[in-house]
């Protein structure tokens, strides 16, 4: 039986073979007769191809940082699309040397190149060589499955007829170029360009431009980390322009030697600010083809902040890890930091790492703010209580202040916190003494003689969007906020006293460069005065925000002060801000807060565990997030000896 097996085997081989090579010759005259005999006609049930003139390919969105530099991206296919005339020509050579030679002269089908996969197939007993053309290619990747059935292979054959009578050749290779998978996700040869070299497919080497060609009949030969196979693969396709005359020996040569020098996964569309990336898609998802669109997206990131925001971060956190290492796995932080004068953002870290958590601490998490808050208490007592007294001469009192919790319940008794070296109580004191040294007992007392409301409206026409609670304890901060807003909404204290809008957009445009989207100019709005007579609102607004500027730069000046730590490092130029500590039931912290005002920049900084439990005895704004503001202003040379805060609107002598 083993002898009859042997003798037939090879007959059996045969015939099969000779049965390939008959089906690859009779599909092809097949479907040049449907075509021929009116396939226009529908004779065969085949889709429109004109109507690929209209058809956009699906492109990946770029986002880029202020100095134009490429952040991240949004796709479903990575794809950036390439026009006619931005197709290398060493490119479009490697193409059709390696996958159809004659495609200058051919009809849409390659009778030659079938014959030659036929007897390839003959040769090897089975199929390892297919005579489609670029037009096959275009037609199977445009309009039809992978699935390898006669029926398909009509279909292709005769949609491939129909393409070449359709378009020219040059529009069929774009289509080309623009379709074909090479791997890590990338669709068309300038994705694959960036996605392995980090360039445009019109900066590639010759060697690289061979390296991309040969990956369009095994695109997953690199994702296998099989080096070795993709260099043979490369200088196949150097071979093969070599025997069309498309190189000189001497390219050919230095090609061949040249080493392989691919990207890691991922690195042509890194991620360098992924909470701030993330926050666009969020913000557009609905409103724009962020996945689809191939849109150039153009933001206010300034790297070089944002950079040093994310350093200063894991530095502040790895310094409380070393004091609480019980709680190194739930201690996280966020940073913001907004251009003063127009809101725009440069800097956004929702937390430490993105990948692990990508909950956006900056936007998403709302936590009482503490003692944070208080200026915007203050802003309302220099309009409603202290009216005509300058801040350094309202008086507060300042001693134990109880607050009733309800009927049946016993009134709680807001304190102040337990200073070292300073009276835990002063009696009565000025605001600025109140504010600066964080006293919230004053901060209570000024509350309660004004209606709350007061505070609110004042707090939300600054810029604070989350529901505010209009119980006493929210002028010391019991009510959530979140460090955007608030960050926001501290600068109109130094503007001049008017509402900044943040903002992260400079321009969006589409793949063609037409504008879609640009910033709108919106009027800043007076914050502290609603005064129906615009010069007396005017004149209202500038004296608050004057006063409260000087309030919060004693905050950092005063040697009481809690910020004034700062002036250590920091010991010219106007600082303004306020430290907050927000804390439970048990008085113990759970929130730290600083946020910093310097002439050019608003910047906010907070830090807490993720359940909300206690950071831990004398853990406060003061400690940690003071120290991220300070890190990013020293080292980036933020300040300047003689910069003044200035107002957006000086009124009129």
């Amino acid at each position: 039986m083993k002898l009859i097996w042997k003798l037939v085997r090879p007959v059996l081989k045969f015939l099969l073979s000779a049965l390939v090579f008959c089906s690859f010759f009779l599909l092809a005259s097949l479907a040049q007769s449907i075509y021929y005999m009116g396939a226009e006609y529908d004779l065969v049930k085949l889709p429109d191809v004109r109507s690929l003139k209209d058809l956009k390919p699906l492109e990946s969105s770029f986002v880029y940082a202020s100095d134009g530099t490429l952040i991240g991206c949004y796709a479903k296919e990575y794809r950036t699309v390439l026009l006619e005339n931005e197709i290398p020509q060493l490119l479009e050579r490697a193409i059709l040397a390696s996958e159809d030679q004659r495609f200058d002269s051919h009809l849409g089908l390659d009778f030659w190149a079938i014959m030659r996969a036929a007897f390839r197939n003959l040769k090897e007993g089975r199929v390892v060589e297919g005579g489609s053309t670029l037009t096959q290619q275009v037609a199977k990747n445009f309009f039809l499955t992978q699935e390898r059935t006669l029926e398909r292979k009509i279909k292709e054959a005769v949609l491939a007829l129909k393409l070449e009578r359709a378009f020219s050749k040059r529009e069929i290779l774009t289509f080309y170029v623009n379709v074909a998978y090479l791997g890590r996700g990338r669709y068309g040869f300038e994705a694959a360009s960036r996605a392995y070299f980090g360039k445009s497919v019109n900066a590639l080497k010759l060697h690289e431009i061979a390296l991309v060609v040969g990956l369009i009949n095994t695109p997953d030969i690199l994702a296998r980390a099989n080096i070795e196979a993709a260099l043979q693969k490369r200088n196949r396709v150097l071979q093969l322009m070599r025997s069309q005359d498309y190189l000189s020996e001497e390219d050919f040569r230095q090609a061949l030697s040249e080493p392989l020098n691919i990207l890691p996964p991922a690195a042509d569309c890194k991620n360098e600010a992924p909470f701030f990336v993330e926050e666009i898609r969020k913000t557009y998802k609905d409103k724009l083809p962020l996945l689809t669109g191939g849109l150039r997206i153009y933001t206010t990131l300034d790297r070089n902040i944002q950079k040093k925001a994310e350093e200063a971060l894991k530095n502040m956190l790895d310094k409380y890890r070393a004091r609480h290492p019980e709680n190194a796995e739930t201690v996280q932080g966020a940073v913001i930091a907004l251009d003063l004068k127009t809101g725009e953002m440069r800097a956004m870290v929702g937390g430490e790492n993105f990948l692990k958590n990508e909950f956006n601490k900056a936007t998403q998490a709302k936590r009482q703010p503490g003692s944070a808050f208080k200026p915007f208490t203050y802003a309302a007592g220099l309009k409603y209580v202290c009216k005509e007294a300058e801040y350094n001469k309202c008086v507060l009192k300042d001693a134990p202040y109880p607050v009733s919790m309800g009927r049946g319940r016993k009134a709680h008794t807001i304190e102040n916190y337990p200073y070292k070296n300073l009276p835990r109580y002063r009696g009565w004191t000025t605001m600025n003494v109140a504010l600066y040294e964080s006293r919230n007992a004053a901060t209570a007392w000024l509350a309660a003689q004004m209606d709350m409301s007061w505070i609110l409206d004042l707090a939300r026409k600054a810029g604070i969007k989350s529901e505010l609670q209009p119980y006493i304890t929210t002028s010391i901060g019991a009510s959530e906020v979140t460090l955007l807003e608030i960050t926001a909404a501290f600068i109109s204290f130094v503007n001049g006293g008017y509402s900044i809008e943040p903002s992260m957009i400079s321009g969006i445009y589409d793949a063609n460069g037409k504008a879609i989207m640009l910033p709108q100019d919106k009027k800043p709005e007076m914050v502290f005065s609603n005064k129906p007579d615009p010069d007396l609102a005017a004149a209202e607004n500038a004296s608050i925000a004057e006063n409260m500027k000087e309030l919060l730069k004693e905050v950092v000046d005063a040697p009481t002060g809690t910020a004034y730590g700062l002036r250590k490092t920091l010991p010219y130029g106007e600082i303004a801000g306020k430290t907050g500590t927000a804390t439970n039931e048990k008085d113990e912290p759970t929130d730290n807060w600083f946020i910093g005002l310097t002439p050019r920049y608003a910047i906010g900084v907070w830090m807490g565990l993720e359940n909300k439990l206690s950071l831990g005895d004398r853990e406060t704004g003061a400690v940690n997030p003071l120290w991220v503001f300070e890190e990013i202003v020293r080292e980036l040379n933020l300040l300047d000896f003689d910069e003044k805060f200035i107002p957006l609107f000086a009124t009129e002598e």
